[in-house]
């Protein structure tokens, strides 16, 4: 994230961390295994800035960072209260998930605690490692940058990118 804002010249606004956040296909493995309480999504969300000295990262990059909630009132990092969907601020966002792979990583911890409704959009193909492999994990950031320029981004279909989820109030 901190990378796309600089290369784009644009802010960065930095998600929190969610206790499922990182571990998808470890929690799918431990479900199958019938290991239930390894994660907690329920405990809330973990701020960058809990872990992350921000206020030194954008002293020696000389650059904004900003959290979501420098840019919008949440509630505590331990709340674990749901918004109902009609009150969530919709949203896009690409999804770095492969092409084989028919869901997004929809960490509800996160999305929750944010307060939006995401429809998802795949990274571009050529953002990929290899992107002929449908199968490929890796999004190379640097490949995205034609894509995200605020004055001219470079867009190869009229139409847009394909969708890969809709909100879920669609």
């Amino acid at each position: 994230m901190i990378y796309l804002g600089r290369v784009s010249d644009r802010v960065p606004i930095i998600p929190p961390f969610g206790p499922d956040h990182h571990i998808s296909k470890l929690h799918s493995t431990l479900h199958i295994l019938r290991i239930h309480h390894f994660t907690a999504p329920s405990a809330g969300a973990l701020s960058f800035g809990h872990i992350f000295n921000l206020t030194y990262a954008r002293h020696a990059m000389r650059r904004p960072l900003l959290e979501w909630k420098d840019v919008k009132a949440l509630p505590s990092d331990t709340s674990i209260a749901r918004v109902p969907p009609e009150q969530r601020e919709r949203l896009g966002c690409w999804s770095g998930r492969q092409a084989n792979d028919p869901n997004p990583s929809r960490v509800a911890s996160v999305v929750d605690h944010l307060q939006l409704d995401i429809a998802y959009t795949r990274v571009p193909t050529e953002a990929r490692r290899d992107n002929k492999e449908r199968s490929e994990e890796f999004v190379e950031f640097d490949r995205l940058v034609p894509y995200i320029f605020p004055q001219h981004p470079y867009r190869p279909n009229p139409k847009g990118f394909p969708l890969l989820q809709a909100s879920p109030r669609d």
